[in-house]
Protein backbone atom coordinates (compact mmCIF):
# COMPACT_ATOMS: atom_id res chain seq x y z
CA UNK A 1 0.00 0.00 0.00
CA UNK A 2 1.54 3.61 -0.82
CA UNK A 3 0.72 5.87 1.92
CA UNK A 4 1.59 9.65 1.75
CA UNK A 5 0.94 12.71 -0.93
CA UNK A 6 3.40 10.61 -3.02
CA UNK A 7 0.65 7.97 -3.07
CA UNK A 8 -2.44 9.76 -3.78
CA UNK A 9 -0.71 11.70 -6.92
CA UNK A 10 -0.02 8.16 -8.25
CA UNK A 11 -3.62 7.06 -7.51
CA UNK A 12 -4.78 10.08 -9.17
CA UNK A 13 -2.81 9.89 -12.06
CA UNK A 14 -4.11 5.94 -12.43
CA UNK A 15 -7.59 8.01 -12.79
CA UNK A 16 -6.51 10.16 -15.69
CA UNK A 17 -8.24 8.98 -18.84
CA UNK A 18 -7.76 10.27 -22.47
CA UNK A 19 -11.28 10.33 -24.10
CA UNK A 20 -10.88 10.72 -27.86
CA UNK A 21 -12.22 8.76 -31.04
CA UNK A 22 -9.59 6.75 -30.65
CA UNK A 23 -7.77 6.68 -26.96
CA UNK A 24 -4.16 8.76 -26.96
CA UNK A 25 -1.48 7.41 -24.66
CA UNK A 26 -0.66 10.33 -22.07
CA UNK A 27 1.99 10.70 -19.72
CA UNK A 28 1.75 12.46 -16.40
CA UNK A 29 4.62 14.69 -15.27
CA UNK A 30 3.70 16.18 -12.41
CA UNK A 31 0.98 15.86 -9.99
CA UNK A 32 0.39 17.28 -6.66
CA UNK A 33 -1.74 18.39 -4.03
CA UNK A 34 -0.73 22.04 -3.12
CA UNK A 35 -2.48 24.65 -1.03
CA UNK A 36 -5.47 22.53 -1.38
CA UNK A 37 -5.52 22.08 -5.06
CA UNK A 38 -4.79 18.99 -7.35
CA UNK A 39 -2.22 20.06 -9.84
CA UNK A 40 -1.80 17.88 -12.95
CA UNK A 41 0.51 18.33 -15.94
CA UNK A 42 1.12 16.02 -18.71
CA UNK A 43 1.07 15.34 -22.12
CA UNK A 44 -0.36 13.16 -24.80
CA UNK A 45 0.67 11.93 -27.93
CA UNK A 46 -2.06 13.39 -29.88
CA UNK A 47 -2.63 16.83 -29.61
CA UNK A 48 -5.83 18.69 -28.98
CA UNK A 49 -6.54 15.52 -27.32
CA UNK A 50 -9.41 15.46 -24.82
CA UNK A 51 -8.82 14.68 -21.39
CA UNK A 52 -10.37 13.81 -18.44
CA UNK A 53 -9.84 13.49 -14.42
CA UNK A 54 -11.52 11.01 -12.79
CA UNK A 55 -14.22 11.31 -15.30
CA UNK A 56 -15.75 14.50 -14.02
CA UNK A 57 -13.24 17.04 -15.21
CA UNK A 58 -11.67 17.91 -18.42
CA UNK A 59 -9.51 19.42 -20.59
CA UNK A 60 -8.12 19.75 -24.09
CA UNK A 61 -4.43 18.88 -25.10
CA UNK A 62 -2.68 22.12 -26.81
CA UNK A 63 -0.62 22.22 -30.33
CA UNK A 64 2.02 20.47 -28.72
CA UNK A 65 -0.07 17.73 -26.73
CA UNK A 66 0.92 19.44 -23.22
CA UNK A 67 -2.21 19.49 -20.75
CA UNK A 68 -2.96 20.73 -17.14
CA UNK A 69 -5.46 20.50 -14.42
CA UNK A 70 -5.43 23.08 -11.40
CA UNK A 71 -8.93 22.60 -9.16
CA UNK A 72 -10.22 22.52 -5.63
CA UNK A 73 -10.21 18.47 -5.63
CA UNK A 74 -10.02 16.28 -3.17
CA UNK A 75 -10.45 12.20 -4.15
CA UNK A 76 -12.22 10.14 -1.37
Amino acid sequence: MVRGKTGRSAMLAACLIAAAPARAEIQVLAARITAGELWVLGAADDPEAEVSLDGRFATRADSRGRFEFRLVYHPA
